[in-house]
């Protein structure tokens, strides 16, 4: 049964293994400020931060922790819900289902990220399912469509950006310039930072053509002057 007690904030510890989102370390700040938002109003939060008992690990309430530390310093306290875990990875699955229900959803890419570690860990696919809200052919269809094999052998989740680049490999592994593409690429699609960047040196005024700035336009002639003598873009 779970158990409640006030604690120190700082007592609390943030192991990054538990979060299930892929940017291991980074907080939304966003979502941080809202939290400190309704803290500074005198209100308190709606949903209660979720602790393994036994090592007072985060499982549900990184962003509130955070929030509480920024409004009430070092000295901050909140009760929390203790809770007994078998495993790590009833924790992972717990916290993912907590982050898959709140305000912040987990992303297409956390979900891939997520999904990716636990099988390293010999998760089997409907306990991973499940921690996710998904049947498990869709968990499946969305990590093969949204996750590439480095060179050293590593899934890794990409970004809806990347997603051309995954059909296309076919399963091959992505060489070291596909995959720091799929480790950088956001959301958007490439031809759009196309199209802004057409927009931007139409626009006057509107990029200062430094030394970096024309390097980079360089490489950038460079690549289209070789792509546009391909025979692979027809005329």
């Amino acid at each position: 049964m779970d158990k409640t007690k006030k604690v120190k904030v700082l007592e609390l510890i943030q192991d990054w293994k538990i979060w299930p989102r892929h940017e291991a370390g980074k907080l939304d700040s966003t979502n941080v400020k809202k939290l400190k938002e309704i803290l500074l109003s005198g209100r308190e939060f709606n949903t209660p931060i979720v602790i393994d008992a036994k090592s007072l690990r985060i499982i549900d309430g990184f962003h509130r922790c955070r929030a509480l530390l920024d409004v009430f310093g070092d000295e901050a306290e909140i009760e929390v819900v203790l809770r007994e875990y078998e495993d790590e990875v009833a924790m992972r699955i717990d916290a993912a289902h907590y982050a898959n229900s709140g305000s912040l959803q987990l992303t297409p890419k956390d979900k891939v990220h997520f999904a990716l570690g636990m099988r390293r860990d010999h998760v089997p696919w409907p306990l991973i399912a499940d921690a996710l809200d998904m049947d498990v052919e869709r968990v499946r269809k969305l990590v093969d469509g949204r996750s590439v094999t480095t060179q050293d052998g590593v899934k890794i989740a990409v970004s809806a950006a990347a997603t051309t680049m995954v059909e296309n490999l076919g399963g091959k592994k992505a060489d070291r310039e596909q995959e720091h593409f799929a480790r950088t690429a956001n959301g958007s699609p490439p031809m759009m930072h196309a199209r802004m960047l057409i927009n931007a040196l139409k626009a006057q005024g509107a990029v200062v053509f430094d030394e970096k700035t024309i390097a980079m336009l360089r490489e950038l002639e460079s690549l289209l002057f070789d792509i546009l003598k391909s025979e692979k873009v027809s005329a």
